[in-house]
C-alpha cells in the first residue's frame, strides 16, 4: 500500500481525533489489528504532546501531521508552533511523574525516532 496524507488542523484534541481517525480508517484492510492500535497509540501520543505542551492547548495554533506510507514503512512527522523539545538524554521518567512517558512510549513502538525542534518524526515498518 502506498499513502500520502497531508493536513494542517487547530490544536483541539476533538478535531485531532477526528484526523486520527480519518488517518486510521484508510488502513482498514491493510494493517492487522496490534500495527493499527500502535499506529492510533503512536499518533494519539505524539498529538496530543503537540497540542498540550507545543501549542499550550492554544486553538489559534496548528498542528502539521505528514504520514507517508511505501510499501511496508510508515514516515510519520508531526509539528507544532512551540519552541521545541529540549534533547537533552532521555530517560525512564520517574513513576510519581505523570508527563515525560509518551515519546517513551512512542520510541519503544518505533524503529526511528527523532526530534527536531518542534517536529518529531518516526518510522515504523509493518
Amino acid at each position: 500500500m502506498n499513502l500520502n496524507y497531508e493536513v494542517e488542523f487547530k490544536s483541539d484534541i476533538d478535531t485531532s481525533q477526528k484526523i486520527i481517525n480519518e488517518i486510521l480508517d484508510k488502513f482498514d484492510g491493510y494493517l492487522g489489528s496490534d500495527d493499527k492500535f500502535d499506529l492510533r497509540l503512536i499518533l494519539n501520543e505524539l498529538v496530543s504532546n503537540s497540542i498540550i505542551h507545543g501549542n499550550k492547548s492554544d486553538p489559534q495554533k496548528k498542528i502539521r501531521l505528514k504520514l507517508v506510507m511505501m510499501g511496508n514503512l510508515i514516515d510519520l512527522a508531526v509539528s507544532d508552533e512551540g519552541e521545541g523539545i529540549k534533547t537533552k538524554k532521555r530517560k525512564i521518567p520517574d513513576t510519581k511523574n505523570i508527563n515525560g512517558r509518551g515519546l517513551v512510549l512512542v520510541q519503544g513502538l518505533t524503529d526511528t525516532f527523532e526530534i527536531i525542534g518542534n517536529s518529531v518524526r518516526v518510522t515504523r515498518r509493518i
